[in-house]
């Protein structure tokens, strides 16, 4: 395209020819086979109308590239690092992060073995919460006993005070020398008072001494 040119210098260009070509009508019965006039190579391309026009197209620059200051070039740039000076400084790096590195790892085994130690005494907290839950389970147990036993206590105590009363009303019935001698029911249940109204000793006063008041610490010796 634009390097042919047709052998007559008064026809179009063959780039052209195709179309002039097409636009003449063909008589009846001629062949539509669509021919191209031979051409040979142009000596001037630079004046050919189609590379005229595609040098009048502006070249596309980036846009980063008219930001970006200039520099020198990359080999000098090359030729300015001193190697030496390099070397030395990333190995002053890798001797810092290797120290760094060790220090790590001994602060990595001093709280690990802190952790350790943190968990032999949670353990053992635990071992000895668990002990106590069961401990408290069992004194519970017992006080409950213990209640119960107390409740028992006290009916006894006023069946036996029942008991008196009417042994004492039987015995105030009967002649002198029918008469009960008097019954005692012990020091546990009841003070002895010497001032006796009746003299027979069946029953004392109405004052209860509190029977059995232990505390877990009782229960516990007991058991013990």
């Amino acid at each position: 395209m634009g390097n042919e040119v047709s052998t007559n210098s008064t026809t179009p260009s063959s780039s052209m020819s195709f179309f002039s070509t097409r636009s003449q009508s063909q008589p009846p019965g001629s062949s539509t086979m669509i021919t191209i006039n031979s051409g040979h190579c142009n000596q001037t391309p630079e004046n050919d109308p189609d590379v005229v026009k595609l040098n009048e197209i502006p070249k596309f620059l980036p846009i980063m590239k008219s930001t970006i200051l200039p520099t020198s070039n990359s080999r000098d740039i090359y030729r300015q690092i001193n190697p030496k000076l390099l070397y030395d400084k990333f190995s002053e790096l890798h001797l810092r992060m290797n120290e760094n590195a060790r220090f790590i790892q001994a602060g990595q085994l001093e709280v690990f073995s802190k952790i350790k130690k943190t968990d032999v005494v949670v353990r053992r907290i635990c071992n000895e919460l668990k002990n106590r839950e069961n401990k408290y389970k069992r004194l519970d147990c017992e006080m409950l006993k213990l209640h119960t036993l107390h409740s028992n206590i006290e009916d006894i105590y006023i069946s036996i005070e029942n008991i008196c009363e009417n042994i004492k009303e039987i015995n105030s019935c009967l002649f002198d020398n029918q008469k009960m001698p008097p019954i005692y029911l012990g020091k546990n249940l009841k003070k002895h008072d010497d001032n006796d109204e009746d003299g027979d000793g069946t029953y004392i006063n109405n004052k209860i001494i509190p029977a059995y008041e232990h505390t877990v610490v009782d229960a516990v010796d007991k058991r013990k």
